[in-house]
């Protein structure tokens, strides 16, 4: 995590990286209410197969308690929200950073 953490920290402090538990709905009450963000990006993938009722928990369960708790805290109309559950989306990166336009 260190290294995803040194690699896209803004530097001039417009990203910040929350850490939550995506089995947990109350914790992510907390710091979406808390933080009241105006973009989401949710990096969260569990990828072990031997446990796949737990990879869905977090990857498929844990995107809708996500998304629930953006429409708890009232910003279903203003949030951008981001789903990324796979690596491949992050191989071929071709410039950085990278936004809608230069994503491989």
């Amino acid at each position: 995590m260190v290294v995803l953490y040194e690699s896209i920290q803004d530097k001039q402090g417009r990203m910040i990286l929350h850490y939550g538990d995506m089995t947990d709905s109350s914790c992510l009450v907390k710091i979406i209410s808390a933080v009241r963000p105006e973009e989401i990006y949710n990096l969260a993938r569990q990828g072990l197969f031997d446990l796949s009722g737990y990879t869905a928990e977090v990857d498929a369960v844990g995107t809708l308690r996500l998304l629930d708790v953006i429409r708890t805290c009232g910003l279903e109309k203003s949030v951008k929200f981001y789903q990324t559950s796979s690596l491949e989306l992050h191989r071929k990166v071709l410039e950085t950073p990278q936004n809608e336009k230069n994503s491989g």
